[in-house]
């Protein structure tokens, strides 16, 4: 009876020892967020903007901007705390979003098809739509 004792304490023990780590909330949402996301035009139809959230920290853009006579291109890396994303433009060609530029936005809702979020004081949701990995960088014109 006692070596039944010892040895289940043993295999709990080294079950115990043996177990996965569960990853942060941060890394959760990162990894779900990583790939190539549209966000859809006033049309709800065609995508106005293209952007890929990468592992290394950063997230690519490209939008069609009226206003700019050419595709809006911006580059940012990005920090994930808790339900939190904030973002600091390392490249851009939009006045709007001039280099050093820093932004949150707070993650509502994300899956494998929709990433729902809300700009730091800002009262309406945006909806971004995921992409195949093969999809172009830039919506077409």
């Amino acid at each position: 009876m006692r070596f039944t004792h010892v040895a289940l304490a043993l295999t709990a023990s080294a079950l115990m020892s043996c177990s996965t780590p569960q990853p942060s909330e941060e890394e959760t949402l990162k990894q779900v967020l990583l790939g190539k996301w549209c966000l859809r035009g006033s049309d709800g139809q065609r995508c106005n903007s293209h952007e890929e959230i990468l592992a290394d920290g950063s997230i690519t853009a490209c939008a069609i901007v009226p206003d700019l006579p050419e595709l809006m291109r911006v580059s940012a890396s990005y920090t994930i705390k808790q339900r939190t994303v904030c973002f600091k433009v390392t490249e851009s060609n939009d006045p709007l979003l001039p280099l050093r530029h820093a932004f949150c936005v707070d993650v509502l809702s994300v899956d494998q098809a929709t990433y729902r979020y809300r700009l730091h004081g800002e009262d309406t949701d945006e909806v971004m739509y995921r992409l195949p990995a093969n999809a172009p960088s830039c919506p077409s014109q």
